[in-house]
């Protein structure tokens, strides 16, 4: 549980952040309006490193992300599995059979991932700077934004979130308190009109 926890934060925080738009040195990103007649799509690659295991897990996939139904995470290679997480639950399914179903009014976790979720889609970066101390710099390919909790309860997140990009995030890097590092690339990233999935 604690692996699939660390998995699922890892997933949200990177789709949510390739929303970014361009910024200056001090400032943080500016967050397109995602509207209800849109949706987020690109693909990954996520390599994971286990502190405690000293090889490199990799993975690839793509993702969909609208305002009807929150993430959808399909990993593609090796292991064919998805991940889905709205606002009411997180749901999880493998050979198109459900292995996990956490309800956000049982979890906190889930509700407090979904409660920065919200914050990050409608660009309320007061609400996020609640739970993480937010730090920006430029780099010679861009920009780079570093992230640490403020309490215990976002520390149960990350110990430590960072964001590389240019005019869209390419890179994002978890620093969990289990000590594993999980490392996602995106690419051919767009936005596209709404359509509805065939599983709810």
């Amino acid at each position: 549980m604690r692996l699939l926890n660390a998995r699922f934060t890892a997933i949200y925080w990177l789709i949510l952040m390739a929303l970014f738009t361009p910024l200056l040195a001090t400032e943080l990103p500016k967050l397109p309006v995602l509207t209800e007649n849109d949706q987020l799509i690109g693909n990954f690659i996520q390599k994971k490193k286990l502190a405690t295991f000293p090889i490199e897990l990799t993975s690839k996939g793509h993702f969909k992300l609208n305002l009807h139904e929150g993430v959808h995470w399909v990993t593609e290679s090796p292991i064919a599995s998805e991940l889905r997480l709205s606002t009411t639950a997180l749901q999880s399914y493998s050979n198109d059979r459900q292995v996990l179903n956490m309800a956000a009014r049982t979890q906190p976790m889930v509700a407090m991932v979904a409660e920065i979720f919200t914050a990050v889609l409608s660009g309320d970066w007061n609400a996020l700077e609640a739970f993480f101390h937010t730090e920006t710099s430029t780099t010679s390919q861009g920009w780079h934004v570093e992230m640490t909790p403020r309490d215990k309860a976002a520390a149960r997140i990350a110990h430590a979130i960072h964001f590389d990009g240019e005019q869209f995030v390419k890179q994002v890097t978890l620093y969990e308190p289990s000590g594993d590092q999980t490392r996602i690339l995106f690419e051919s990233i767009q936005l596209e009109p709404y359509r509805a999935s065939s599983r709810h």
